[in-house]
């Protein structure tokens, strides 16, 4: 089942790069904001 979810996924990406790098950044960009929120508030 993984296996295709992966298939599906990667074709996708092919398909539609200029969407898919746009997500990939976004996605990104809001972890390490979120993981240099984290760390700044720990100290």
């Amino acid at each position: 089942m993984l296996k295709n979810y992966y298939k599906v996924a990667i074709r996708n990406i092919l398909k539609y790069k200029l969407f898919s790098a746009i997500n990939i950044l976004g996605m990104t960009i809001g972890i390490t904001s979120c993981l240099m929120i984290i760390l700044y508030a720990n100290q």
